[in-house]
């Protein structure tokens, strides 16, 4: 039976190069002869590669091609692909690839090539070539003057001073035992023997962090070539063993799963030594200092994710030191029972770039997880000081992906010398599958997109250093936006933002019933006439200034104390709110101060008395107003996209909050300023939110009737009036329709036209202009618009008996449709369906009207049913 595993590989990136370069052979296989053009032009036809790395496919098959091509006798150079398919030429990293193959089947095949002769051939990459070879040369010589691995001792056995009780672990080059030191009285040890590479202890043992395994010391055999580190012993399994038992393949649902085979990992390790290991069950939560913040109760991703973070955070501190990992993988990640996650083994952290390295890191299985940059350094030494903080990021992002689908990376082919693996490995870095979700749809989009900025081919794309990384999968974890990988799901954004509403209404709601009680406590006439005004306070003014000379942060602590103090002073709450609205992470609590000082019974009063003496006021209560209608919007385009299953209720009433706020803040700025039209702008646009079309149609009138009178208006600002002034008039008929004893007219049927004017002047308006995304998102909700107004303009019509405008109409609203789905599409947004149901429908009605109209059949008279048809909004 196939596995779920394989199930989910079949589709990924690297699969795909595989299955064209399986096509390939088979095509050898058949016929002897494959005529390449042809086979790549099919691999490579419109949308069969889609945003996947071409030029990556394309170097694989050409490799494929030059080995059957050197198997069947011939001696095809890579000059001639480059010539064949001029787009690997001009890239030269694709291009030394297929240069590199060559040279090694050359090696195989006719015993080499000549090194300065070969690199001379290929003048524009001479240099990097040479470099190449010659590390090809180092590491060839490595691998050939090894003589295999030294014997390692084993469980029962002595190793020095200590006595091996149980081997814990197995790598390539090195094994992990619990012993006992005899020197120490037979204390429990973890002994780590290795091949004597001579630089993990005095850079493990310089380390402390309470997630880095310390060195307790270290004892060499010179005549076995092992070296011994003594660690404290800490029960639990490494990382590799946890993913292998766990099966993330089957979807595991909860964080404790992870627990639970780590509790019967370690139990099941240590009967001889039980003591060591405090009575625990799978059934009891982590309680280890280790494991504080793990998610208990949430889900194996969060947990996964968690463990992630902690890592990220144990790599942060060794890189401020200077020190970079440079081998993360499964298998140097231990979890313990009472410490959490644990990173160990930095062999490579010092002199990473030897050959003899370099060999170790392909026979000990550090190559799979290594950055692009890093296997690239094993090629170009020169390039070494290239692989730092980024690498070991990377790195990591390739163990959480493990963590999460259960998909290993690609391991090097069997036999292949190190150097040759290294070149296949970078060269399939190109393409490396980042789609965690494919694997798993419950894997959060934001989390998708914190594993697809971990592992970005160039470093500079990657995260900047590992506790932003951390501090992104912390914000994950608390549903919160994350700072430097952009969520693109709207829908998981809405999700946390009303998971982070619901507290923060629970603690609005407490707040205000605070507020009442305090209220009726502090109205003894006394106190009025004892407490001095607190905008006499020189830390209220401090703060006031602060905010309008644009540094609101150093006014939070300042106005947190002024608030305490007088939590009936309207503006001090006011200001709060300004400045805790500076920072992304405050603005939940910014809206809080700014709706319990709006609340207030002097609030009005209070701000338009301090808005007339302070010029500045006025722009920051706008602002903040503007940034609510903003975080809405992205939230959740109620009208605006007609998506199939969107739940409009949902969206509404997450929207009403935000909009709540910023329709009373506005109301006070208008007062204070009532030419200026970027507030009209907004209290138009609320009102149509809150279904106010005949108050927004008016003042967008009003706006329009004096920027008309004004050469220098600013284009957007009439763009906007004209589309918002449309589509209040399609959206009142459309309300109007859905009242009880509704009745239409002409009336009706001209205001349908008004807006399709206003919508056709911004249509022109796009249409004649140079726009990119931004534009064509503005061209798609235009061409919506129209569609809209067209169709029920159309279904009035049809109402009304008049089948030949309808008829009319209902072709224009097929053109808009059609235009609205193609652009929908161009822009990945989700394809409209809603408007293709009415549209059927209005044309099924007006073919039963002529067929009963031609078989005599009186026509029905008009009923609002009818009007409305299957209409959904």
């Amino acid at each position: 039976m196939k596995s779920r595993r394989a199930s989910v590989r079949i589709e990924s990136g690297l699969n795909r190069v595989d299955r064209a370069v399986q096509l390939l052979e088979d095509e050898w296989r058949k016929h002897g002869d494959v005529h390449l053009e042809s086979f790549w032009a099919q691999q490579n036809r419109t949308g069969a590669v889609g945003s996947f790395d071409s030029g990556g496919m394309l170097v694989e098959i050409v490799k494929a091609d030059l080995r059957r091509r050197f198997d069947a006798g011939q001696r095809p150079t890579a000059a001639e692909y480059l010539a064949r398919f001029p787009e690997l030429a001009q890239a030269d990293g694709k291009a030394l690839s297929v240069v590199y193959e060559e040279f090694c089947l050359c090696e195989e095949c006719d015993g080499g090539a000549d090194v300065e002769s070969f690199c001379d051939r290929y003048p524009d990459w001479k240099s990097s070539l040479a470099s190449q070879l010659e590390c090809h040369r180092m590491i060839s010589q490595a691998a050939g003057a090894t003589t295999g691995l030294p014997k390692f001792p084993k469980a029962g056995e002595s190793f020095e001073e200590f006595q091996l009780v149980a081997r814990l672990g197995k790598g390539g080059t090195s094994r992990v035992f619990l012993a006992r030191d005899l020197s120490l009285g037979g204390k429990h040890v973890a002994l780590k023997v290795t091949l004597d590479r001579g630089e993990e202890p005095k850079i493990q043992g310089a380390l402390d962090h309470p997630h880095i395994v310390p060195v307790n010391s270290v004892t060499y055999q010179t005549e076995t070539r092992l070296c011994a580190l003594s660690m404290p012993y800490q029960p639990g399994l490494p990382l590799d063993e946890i993913i292998k038992r766990v099966e993330p393949s089957r979807r595991p649902a909860r964080a404790l799963a992870l627990w639970g085979v780590l509790i019967d990992g370690s139990g099941g390790q240590l009967s001889a030594g039980s003591e060591l290991i405090p009575a625990q069950s799978a059934q009891t939560l982590p309680s280890g200092d280790g494991w504080r913040g793990f998610p208990a109760r949430g889900s194996y991703i969060e947990g996964a994710a968690w463990i992630a973070m902690t890592l990220a955070r144990a790599l942060h501190y060794a890189h401020g030191r200077r020190i970079f990992h440079r081998d993360v993988k499964p298998a140097n990640i231990l979890l313990t029972v009472n410490h959490g996650p644990q990173l160990l083994d930095f062999n490579l952290a010092e002199s990473p770039h030897s050959a003899d390295n370099a060999h170790a890191a392909l026979r000990g299985g550090t190559l799979p997880y290594m950055a692009p940059e890093q296997i690239e350094a094993f090629l170009n030494p020169d390039r070494w000081a290239a692989v730092g903080a980024t690498a070991d990021i990377y790195s990591l992002g390739l163990v959480l992906r493990e963590l999460l689908t259960g998909q290993m990376p690609d391991l090097p082919k069997r036999g292949v010398p190190a150097a040759r693996a290294m070149r296949e490995l970078l060269d399939r870095r190109n393409s490396i599958d980042v789609a965690v979700r494919r694997s798993n749809p419950a894997i959060p989009p934001s989390l998708e997109a914190i594993v697809a900025k971990s592992l970005a081919l160039a470093p500079a794309d990657r995260y900047t250093d590992a506790e932003s990384l951390a501090a992104d999968l912390e914000r994950f974890l608390n549903h919160q936006p994350l700072l430097q990988a952009g969520n693109p799901s709207r829908r998981e954004r809405v999700g946390n933002c009303l998971k982070r509403q619901r507290r923060r209404m629970v603690r609005v709601a407490m707040i205000g019933a605070v507020a009442l009680l305090l209220s009726a406590a502090l109205t003894r006439p006394i106190n009025q006439w004892l407490t001095p005004s607190f905008e006499t306070l020189p830390e209220f003014q401090a703060a006031v200034a602060s905010v309008h000379q644009g540094q609101p942060e150093s006014a939070v602590e300042m106005l947190e104390g002024v608030v305490a103090k007088y939590p009936q002073a309207c503006l001090a709450k006011i200001y709060q709110a300004f400045a805790l609205d500076s920072d992304a992470d405050t603005e939940e609590d910014a809206d809080a101060a700014m709706h319990e000082a709006l609340a207030l019974p002097d609030a009005e009063q209070a701000v338009l008395a301090w808005g007339q003496t302070y010029a500045k006021f006025c722009p920051h209560l706008v602002g903040f107003a503007e940034a609510r209608i903003l975080r809405a919007d992205e939230f959740a385009q109620l009208y605006d996209q007609d998506e199939p299953g969107r739940d409009k209720t949902r969206d509404k009433e997450l929207r009403k909050p935000s909009y709540v706020l910023a329709r009373k803040a506005l109301l006070l700025a208008v007062k204070l300023d009532p030419g200026s039209q970027k507030i009209q702008q907004m209290l138009a646009k609320t009102e149509v939110i809150f279904g106010e079309y005949d108050s927004s149609s008016q003042r967008l009138t009003r706006m329009l009737e004096s920027l008309s009178g004004n050469k220098n208006a600013p284009l957007d600002m009439l763009f906007f009036c004209r589309q918002l002034r449309g589509r209040s008039a399609f959206l009142g008929v459309e309300e109007k329709l859905s009242q009880k004893r509704a009745s239409v007219g002409e009336d009706t049927v001209q205001c349908l036209k008004l807006a399709l004017k206003d919508l056709q002047k911004c249509a022109d308006f796009l249409s004649g202009s140079s726009f990119g995304t931004d534009g064509a998102l503005k061209q798609y909700h235009v061409w919506h618009d129209q569609a809209r107004a067209t169709l029920t303009l159309a279904e009035v019509e049809l109402s009304l008996g008049k089948r030949k405008d309808a008829a009319k109409h209902l072709g224009d609203s097929r053109e808009f449709i059609e235009m609205t789905t193609a652009r929908a599409r161009g822009l990945k947004m989700p394809v409209p369906t809603t408007l293709s149901r009415r549209l059927r429908d209005a044309q099924n009605r007006l073919n039963d009207s002529e067929s009963g109209l031609a078989s005599g059949q009186s026509r029905p008279t008009p009923t609002r049913s009818s009007i409305l048809g299957a209409r959904s909004g």
